[in-house]
């Protein structure tokens, strides 16, 4: 479980500082190079996404990048700009809607 726990706790870390950024309405840290390729790659090609959500719950992002193919995808198609923001209202559009 050691493994599972530390890689959550990295991850929790990286939103938390993302949050709070976006509380004092300053631009959020950038996300660590290796996951913002990955994200990148996950946008890109279909078996690099699939391999993405594995890591929510069932694996290691070490496991799923050391599967064949799937390293060699995310180097080939990690370069770029990270992934678009879902759409919807910011921080501030959010608070208006909720205080209507």
């Amino acid at each position: 479980m050691a493994p599972y726990y530390w890689n959550q706790v990295a991850a929790d870390r990286v939103r938390v500082a993302e949050m709070a950024a976006l509380r004092a309405g300053v631009p959020p840290p950038p996300l660590p190079e290796a996951t913002r390729r990955f994200l990148t790659a996950a946008g890109r090609d279909a078996d690099v996404f699939r391999a993405l959500l594995q890591t929510v719950c069932t694996a290691l992002p070490q496991e799923v990048l050391a599967r064949p193919g799937i390293a060699a995808r995310v180097d080939a198609l990690g370069d770029g700009p990270p992934p678009s923001p879902f759409p919807g209202p910011d921080r501030a559009g959010l608070l208006d809607l909720v205080a209507a």
